[in-house]
């Protein structure tokens, strides 16, 4: 497991760069024809979206729910492989999933509101808000030059937080606790100098994290359930508890759906992974209408001002298009076309998440898988990241999808 998280951080950082056995498949379409773009039908769209699919799953290499929406209308929304082998109940729409660092878009945007309402500044340093880290000599180095911004595009150049051995297995509450986590973050030894280069860690949405409860003055849970949750209505998205196993029950309760290992032609469960520890780094559960309504509020500026937003998705290609909490570049597709998307990935144990969308809303892709192929090399682990998350280089899933959007005929 921790050789795949390294291909991943490999596949990120590269992407920053260069930018059961047969369980049903179920696809629904918004009734009736036309309205999808250049000229194709919208049933010409969904049966495109459906045979990329399905040959993945097929291939052993999807397994999850997918969501296509254009225009303002949910033209694919569908699932294939087990959420629960055992139970027999397959993915679908409406199980929960964890989304993994989709979650860094929920906390980059709370730490947007509290900065649009001037309790905030993306480019001061953190002992403005940490104090205490400023005035203790093991963490006040790091304390008085690394600032939100930093934070928010991983060019805080702090220690790898993934590095800590068995920490997303840990149950000692005080050890993940995030006030002792960033902590031992502060006081570690820097992998490079604040805003130096782009380095992903998981551990820079734990300070982010930290400073937004301090700031204003509630924990990291009720923020995201009175400023983001509640306000939206997403009854199915909420964080996974930190230091312990999440309740057991129903797919489609607090678990949702099950992690598994697919090797050969058995699935095996996933090494056990406490989720919540990910914290405000990744410990978010979801479904696919959820995110759908989580990046309609954003691209209609429900919980930001336009201003505010565009700030949050503006990249710098010198630092890997990387933006405030997500990653923003054009996707050339076939034929020629750029089309401009803000994406969001994340992978913890089985569990796989990827969300995109255009600014202006008018296209979202949303991806969340809770089964990984087995492999036994770097480079089977990396053709199975870039599956799922090869967007920016012009192969995997998403990107045929994409790529069926605009070529499919009437």
């Amino acid at each position: 497991m921790a050789g795949y998280a390294k291909v991943l951080a490999k596949v990120a950082t590269c992407a920053a760069c260069c930018l059961v056995g047969a369980m049903a498949t179920t696809a629904r379409a918004a009734a009736g024809e036309g309205g999808a773009a250049d000229g194709r039908s919208r049933a010409d769209a969904v049966r495109a979206i459906d045979a990329v699919v399905r040959r993945y799953h097929q291939a052993g290499k999807f397994d999850g729910v997918v969501l296509v929406a254009e225009r303002g209308d949910v033209i694919y929304s569908g699932g294939v492989g087990p959420a629960d082998a055992a139970g027999k109940i397959p993915n679908s729409p409406d199980v929960r999933y964890p989304i993994t660092s989709i979650t860094k878009q929920f906390t980059a945007l709370l730490v947007m509101q509290l900065v649009e309402q001037k309790k905030l500044a993306l480019d001061v340093p953190i002992a403005a808000y940490l104090p205490e880290f400023g005035k203790d000599a093991a963490t006040a180095r790091a304390a008085n030059r690394v600032t939100l911004r930093h934070l928010l595009v991983h060019t805080s150049g702090l220690p790898d937080s993934d590095a800590e051995p068995g920490f997303y297995q840990e149950t000692d509450a005080k050890r993940t606790a995030p006030t002792a986590v960033v902590r031992r973050l502060l006081s570690g030894t820097p992998r490079s100098e604040p805003g130096e280069k782009f380095q992903y860690n998981n551990g820079d949405y734990f300070v982010a994290g930290l400073v937004l409860e301090r700031v204003a003055g509630k924990p990291y849970d009720v923020l995201l359930r009175e400023r983001i949750l509640s306000p939206l209505g997403l009854a199915d998205t909420g964080p996974a508890p930190r230091g312990k196993a999440p309740e057991t029950g129903r797919v489609g309760g607090p678990v949702g759906a099950k992690g598994y290992i697919r090797k050969a032609a058995t699935l095996e469960a996933e090494p056990p992974m406490l989720r919540g520890n990910y914290w405000a780094a990744g410990s978010l559960y979801s479904t696919v209408g959820d995110l759908l309504r989580w990046d309609r509020a954003l691209t209609s500026n429900r919980l930001l001002s336009r201003g505010a937003t565009a700030e949050m998705f503006a990249s710098r290609p010198d630092r890997g298009y990387a933006a405030l909490g997500s990653w923003a570049y054009g996707v050339r597709l076939p034929g020629g076309k750029t089309l401009d998307v803000v994406e969001r990935r994340g992978t913890s144990g089985a569990a796989r998440s990827l969300n995109v969308f255009t600014p202006d809303g008018s296209l979202v892709l949303i991806v969340l898988s809770n089964v990984r192929p087995g492999f036994d090399d770097e480079a089977q682990a990396r053709a199975d990241a870039d599956n799922l998350f090869g967007l920016p280089a012009g192969v995997g899933m998403p990107y045929e999808i994409l790529s069926a959007l605009t070529t499919a005929g009437r």
